[in-house]
């Protein structure tokens, strides 16, 4: 990223799963930003029609809150991701889940500094968490 987070407003699917080695459980893409800014900010996605990342490694993030991926408002599924290597002043280095929004984690990982998952007024479900 060249200083300046990813903003996903309404639901998308970002699927780099045909890259994943499952045997290895290596996500197929690195988005990196380079501790300029936050990786992903979601506001955005449905239950039906959720934001979902697939077979990322969402790495580099530096925010005061959600260093790698900032839920607000909205669904958000991650799939084979590993979230690791962010930091975020206030909280939620790895991922932060805020003002009723859900998050579901399948088969990922965040680890952080200051904070893998906090959350606030949120739903999280399946996350296996490394801090």
């Amino acid at each position: 990223l060249s200083g300046t987070e990813l903003t996903i407003s309404k639901g998308i699917t970002v699927d780099a799963s045909a890259l994943y080695t499952a045997s290895t459980q290596t996500p197929g893409i690195t988005v990196d930003a380079n501790q300029a800014s936050r990786v992903f900010y979601v506001n955005g996605g449905t239950t039906d029609a959720p934001v979902a990342l697939i077979g990322l490694k969402i790495t580099g993030g530096k925010a005061s809150e959600g260093g790698g991926v900032y839920a607000y408002y909205g669904t958000t599924t991650l799939t084979n991701c590993a979230v690791s290597g962010n930091t975020a002043s206030s909280a939620g280095g790895g991922v932060y889940v805020a003002c009723n929004s859900s998050a579901t984690f399948a088969r990922s990982i965040a680890v952080a500094y200051f904070g893998g998952l906090p959350t606030r007024e949120a739903m999280v479900k399946g996350l296996r968490l490394r801090v």
